[in-house]
């Protein structure tokens, strides 16, 4: 059992894309795998979901329980029959007032962890959707999980980003909050354009990174947005796709 936060603080990365993906792909492949929508958007749980659901309560209400007396099982959902092996636990809109509802409680960066456990035995993967934002949603996230995944778009502001990311995380290891370990970086959004700018993105990441870059280049595409109206990935659609043979060896490099 693997528990993967995937973040980076800057929004329209791809963190959603890499997340739906990876863990259609892993579904397939017969992981039994869970999706945590820990963003206040729920851009996963509106791909995921097959109509309006309504469950018993979704996360936010998961953080509200500050006794833990709620059953996490009955919040995971089925995800649509496209999503073989797939299940998420939904975000909601409400998930913007965790930090109110965290700020006066003790340890309040491990709730997620103590949320999850739980369940956590009974699934392969999990996947923790965190939001564009230095919070406690995202916080709890790096606190639950045992690796890390940072998708990179081609920007200064996406690097940045990444680099805040990597940053918080390191803190909380160095101070024992959580074990977490940098999977690697998933450059996403690459241009076939070979311009001086690409190649200085690219340079500035691999050498902030190194070897934790992904040897995976996730491409530019309109694919990824026809996919997203479909309300489906890149994967289910495009199979032959050059993002979806990305994406397939970022799930084959996690396993």
């Amino acid at each position: 059992m693997t528990v993967i936060a995937v973040a980076n603080q800057k929004g329209g990365v791809g963190k959603t894309t890499t997340v739906l993906t990876t863990a259609a792909i892993l579904g397939d492949l017969g992981k039994k795998v869970l999706i945590v929508d820990c963003d206040s958007q729920h851009n996963s749980t509106s791909r995921l979901e097959e109509e309006e659901s309504s469950p018993p309560y979704c996360l936010y209400d998961l953080f509200e329980d500050e006794e833990f007396k709620l059953s996490i099982a009955k919040a995971i959902l089925p995800a649509k029959s496209s999503f073989k092996n797939v299940y998420y636990i939904e975000g909601d809109a409400r998930l913007a007032k965790v930090d109110s509802i965290l700020s006066n409680r003790i340890s309040r960066e491990k709730t997620l962890k103590k949320i999850l456990a739980p369940i956590i035995k009974h699934f392969d993967f999990i996947f923790l959707d965190t939001p564009p934002a230095i919070n406690a949603l995202t916080i709890n996230a790096l606190t639950a999980a045992d690796k890390l995944i940072i998708p990179c778009d081609l920007s200064k502001d996406g690097l940045e980003g990444a680099k805040l990311i990597n940053k918080l995380a390191s803190s909380l290891k160095k101070e024992k909050i959580t074990s977490i370990e940098l999977s690697g970086i998933v450059v996403c959004g690459l241009e076939k354009s070979n311009s001086n700018l690409v190649k200085d993105l690219l340079s500035l990441i691999r050498r902030e990174f190194a070897d934790k870059v992904y040897n995976i280049e996730v491409p530019a595409t309109v694919k990824v947005g026809e996919s997203a109206l479909a309300g489906a990935t890149p994967y289910q659609l495009f199979r032959k796709h050059p993002i979806t043979k990305s994406y397939e060896l970022l799930a084959k490099n996690l396993i």
